[in-house]
């Protein structure tokens, strides 16, 4: 089990180590088990990262572990060959190894820059088929999920839960705090 994608153990960063060897297995296993039943537990294993430059099925599926489905109009348009094209050029244009605390300021503040057009482009009326003008259902959270799973040290994962424990509102710009 690891925290926050890292590959050091969760319960490492908890410092049970005074604690002796059977009550530590213990603590780990009481700890994985509360984590386990969470379908949200399930995101990272389902996100596609073999193709770290398109939004696939996979990543559509993993994005429901987290409480969110992701339109079946906006779904055709980001598998279709123009969906792939668009969201791969945003994609392709952001660091895929760095964290939000490793890139340089201006890529997450520019209003102009990938990592805004992306989050745009997902909730935008041409990102659904057919693209008719309307609305296509994407939210800034359903769009925030699909990108943490192509980029999940770069994009934050942020939802009404996160909002109320942080006390930042939903407004959409939450990675840009």
């Amino acid at each position: 089990m690891s925290f926050a994608g890292t590959s050091a153990p969760l319960i490492c960063s908890l410092h049970f180590d005074f604690v002796d060897g059977l009550v530590h297995d213990a603590a780990v296993a009481s700890v994985r088990s509360y984590f386990e039943s969470y379908t949200g537990s399930w995101f990272e294993t389902l996100a596609n990262v073999t193709r770290p430059h398109t939004i696939t099925a996979g990543d559509l599926v993993a994005v429901t572990a987290l409480s969110v489905t992701v339109p079946t109009d906006a779904t055709i348009r980001l598998l279709s060959a123009e969906g792939q094209r668009q969201v791969s050029e945003l994609l392709c244009a952001l660091p895929l190894n760095q964290g939000l605390w490793e890139v340089k300021p201006e890529l997450v503040t520019d209003r102009d820059g990938p990592m805004w057009r992306l989050h745009s482009l997902l909730k935008s009326s041409t990102c659904r088929w057919p693209a008719d003008g309307s609305a296509n259902g994407i939210g800034g959270v359903t769009a925030g999920k699909l990108i943490a799973a192509k980029r999940p040290a770069l994009f934050p994962i942020y939802d009404s839960q996160v909002s109320a424990a942080l006390g930042y509102p939903d407004d959409g710009t939450y990675w840009a705090r």
